[in-house]
Parts: structure tokens; sequence; C-alpha cells
């Protein structure tokens, strides 16, 4: 087992291949890592970060100067209130952030890794340890609620 696997307490799935993520609808194949298991994974991301990226169909994560340049947003297709979201803060790697991993969790079933995993796809993100202790604990509420129903 790699230091990774250990600190985020990941099980590979069997076969080999990279580590397992499930989405709370599906067996859970992930515990709940602690603040400095996810610290670690977004130290492991990528560093690439763009003025403004799409995260999830029409939906856009970026920072603040990226939320005054019309031309860039009509560039990529924000040009109404109704086709797009562009969510922001100054630097558009933390609150913002949380704001769009929440959404993802809420809205379309994915638990705190994967919606990480996700974003991180598309986007450098480091939300600080408080923004990540309330994913932590609206990632448990969720799960509770899913098992209730």
């Amino acid at each position: 087992v790699n230091s990774l696997e250990k600190r985020c307490q990941w099980r590979r799935p069997s076969g080999g291949g990279g580590v397992h993520m499930s989405d709370r609808g599906s067996q859970q194949d992930v515990e709940d890592p602690d603040l400095d298991g996810l610290e670690y994974l977004l130290h492991s991301a990528p560093r690439s970060c763009h003025h403004c990226d799409e995260v999830w169909p029409s939906l856009y994560l970026g920072h603040m100067f990226m939320s005054h340049n019309k031309l860039g947003l009509w560039q990529l297709g924000v040009t109404h209130v109704l086709n797009a979201v562009f969510v922001h803060c100054a630097v558009g790697v933390g609150p913002s952030a949380t704001l769009v991993l929440a959404f993802l969790m809420i809205h379309h079933q994915h638990g705190l890794l994967s919606s990480l995993r996700f974003v991180q796809q598309k986007r450098w993100i480091f939300p600080n340890r408080g923004f990540l202790r309330q994913l932590k604990v609206l990632d448990r509420k969720l799960q509770e609620k899913g098992l209730d129903e």
C-alpha cells in the first residue's frame, strides 16, 4: 500500500489500475479521508489554472478578473444568465470551488472525493481546511440521508 492510499484510506480495485472511487449511489469503496488526506489529494493535482474553466456542462469556475471580462465570457458561450453559470471568487480556487463541489454533491449525487477528482480534471482547486471540514460534514449528512431513503 503506497502512502497516498494509506493517507486517504483508499482501496485499489482488483485487477490493478488507479484508485477506485464510487458515487454515493453505489457500494461505498471509499473510506472517509481525514483533512490531511484531502489536502494531499489537492496538492497532487496538476497545477494548470486558467482565467476560467468549464468544470461541468455550462458551469464555469474562475477568478474575479474573468467576471468583468465580457469578451472572454462571450468567447466561452456565457452570453446570458439563462445558458450558463459562472462561479468566481478572488482567485477562483477556494470559496468558489467549494460552492461547485457542494453543488455536485447535492444535485448530482457525487461523494466528496468523486467531486474533487472530477473538478480537478478541469481546474486546479484548493479549498482551505475550514471549507474541507464543511464539505466533509455535508458528505456525511448526504450519505446518512441516502441510507435512510
